[in-house]
């Protein structure tokens, strides 16, 4: 539709902690030209597939761990095969640009030395800050400092660089003083408007009112305040506790298993484990609130997760229990959202009580169409088309 033909490289099918299936089909029915490093590719059935998930503590351990000894992250050691399979598809494809996207963020390594050796232009593609990346774990200063001294030299090499909103975009200035603002353009995440078009509704329990989470918990991400939250609304309003589903979608730690039953929540709250993308989205149509939360830390003030987008593009109401920052500026224009801190037990459970009123009354609302419009992925890939387009008409 806009005139390009994307060229993907990934690594080997491999087992992961969880994969969505379906959306390799979207890839091959558009005839998606697909280039992996190793390995032969495989049938791949329909679905989606969750391994064996380790504990929250035992998965930080392993993270900080890795990044002791492989800088940027772990995908360094895919580099090397990355590079050598890269150069194959630029001499039999002659790719016009080269598209990488982090994290990881060893696929802007891989990008710029291809683009230096076979004077490609570069576009780089934050989804998270690099530095400054709440996730990231720099054991010593020489840690931060080496990165620092890559994110330099590939920002200084690339005809363009993107970010999915205003705060990644400061944090770069600010550190690069060299960057000009005019070489970073903002494109948010969005959602597909035929997701929403195509997919059904999941069956509810007739009457009651379904809250909704979609996504997993992991490092600051977590449950707790929400099911203590829907405690005291209980406690408050008896009836919500017959009248409401709390619906988690996504992996959910097992060792929040244990509050569900201390909470007495075990009749309200439902767990559905990963299910693939349609099903996710399915489930959130079905739903008549749906909760969103960010938890508190140095930098959760530039998180917007793709999942907000997608909540956003469903018109539901949101409880949000988020600090400040982009996620909570975006909340406040879409209209239809309460919010309040991560921790504040109370203030969830007043939210709760005064979203089931609404679905009690009829008077649940819909979000603004036209806010919500501009993060349909259509207008967001024609927003990129353009800027790809401007780097290929530059001189040289």
């Amino acid at each position: 539709e806009y005139n390009f033909e994307p060229l993907i490289l990934t690594s080997a099918i491999t087992d992961y902690y969880a994969k969505d299936e379906n959306l390799y089909e979207e890839i091959v029915e558009k005839n998606i030209k697909v280039f992996r490093t190793s390995g032969k590719d495989k049938v791949i059935s329909k679905g989606s597939s969750v391994s064996a998930g380790r504990s929250e503590k035992f998965r930080k351990f392993l993270s900080k761990a890795s990044q002791v000894f492989l800088s940027p992250d772990t995908k360094i050691l895919w580099k090397k095969t990355a590079i050598a399979k890269a150069e194959e598809i630029i001499v039999s494809e002659k790719p016009d640009i080269i598209f990488a996207t982090a994290p990881p963020y060893t696929d802007f390594l891989i990008g710029n030395y291809l683009s230096l050796k076979y004077s490609i232009p570069l576009v780089i593609d934050y989804r998270d800050a690099w530095v400054d990346c709440p996730y990231n774990f720099y054991p010593t200063p020489l840690h931060r400092i080496y990165n620092e001294k890559l994110e330099r030299k590939i920002l200084i090499n690339s005809s363009a660089v993107v970010t999915i909103n205003e705060e990644i975009k400061g944090i770069i200035l600010k550190r690069y003083k060299e960057i000009p603002s005019e070489k970073i353009r903002i494109i948010s995440q969005g959602y597909d408007e035929e997701d929403f078009e195509k997919s059904g509704i999941k069956e509810k329990t007739d009457g009651k009112f379904r809250i909704t989470y979609s996504g997993s918990f992991f490092n600051f991400m977590t449950p707790e305040f929400f099911l203590k939250g829907l405690r005291k609304a209980i406690d408050k309003r008896p009836e919500i506790e017959s009248g409401t589903e709390a619906l988690f979608v996504g992996i959910f730690p097992p060792e929040y298993n244990d509050l569900i039953k201390k909470l007495n929540l075990e009749n309200i709250v439902t767990l559905k484990g990963y299910v693939n993308h349609k099903e996710c989205i399915e489930f959130i149509k079905s739903s008549d609130a749906l909760w969103f939360m960010i938890g508190e830390s140095k930098w959760s003030y530039m998180i917007s997760t793709g999942k907000l987008y997608e909540y956003i593009g469903s018109g539901k109401p949101i409880l949000a229990c988020i600090p400040e920052g982009t996620a909570k500026n975006l909340l406040k224009q879409y209209g239809n959202s309460l919010i309040c801190s991560p921790q504040d037990v109370e203030a969830i459970s007043d939210n709760i009580i005064k979203l089931f009123e609404q679905y009690q009354t009829g008077a649940i609302t819909e979000g603004n169409r036209d806010f919500r419009k501009k993060f349909s992925r259509k207008k967001l890939t024609s927003e990129l088309a353009e800027l790809l387009n401007e780097i290929l008409l530059l001189p040289g």
